[in-house]
C-alpha cells in the first residue's frame, strides 16, 4: 500500500507510487527534467501558497524558464505520463499502513 497522503486519503495514485513506477520503468522518466525538478521544496511552496497548487506549480514553471528549459516540451513530457497512467489499471493496492511522522 502506499502510504503517502494521496493514496492514503483520497485513494488515487500519489507522486511516491509515480517514481517507483518510473523506477522500475512503468513510466516514462527523464533525467534533464529530474535535475530542472531536483531541490524544489514542494510542501513548503505549497504553504508559502496557502495551498494555492496554481501558485505553487506558478512558481515552479517561472524558475524552469529563468533556467531556459523548454516548457512545450516538459508539458508533452507530463502529457504522456498522465496518458501512461490512464491508460494502465495502476492500483493502490494492499492494506492500508499509517503514515510517516514529520516533515
Amino acid at each position: 500500500m502506499c502510504n503517502d497522503n494521496a493514496s492514503y486519503y483520497v485513494g488515487y495514485l500519489g507522486y511516491p507510487a509515480i517514481s517507483f513506477l518510473m523506477l522500475v520503468n512503468e513510466l516514462p522518466f527523464s533525467t534533464i527534467y529530474s535535475q530542472c525538478l531536483n531541490d524544489i521544496h514542494w510542501k513548503d511552496l505549497n504553504q508559502k501558497y496557502h495551498n494555492d497548487f496554481t501558485r505553487t506549480l506558478d512558481h515552479v514553471r517561472t524558475r524552469m524558464i529563468r533556467d531556459n528549459v523548454d516548457m512545450d516540451s516538459f508539458d508533452a513530457f507530463v502529457r504522456s505520463v498522465v496518458d501512461r497512467i490512464t491508460s494502465r489499471p495502476f492500483h493502490v493496492l494492499g492494506k492500508k499502513i499509517s503514515l510517516p511522522k514529520g516533515y
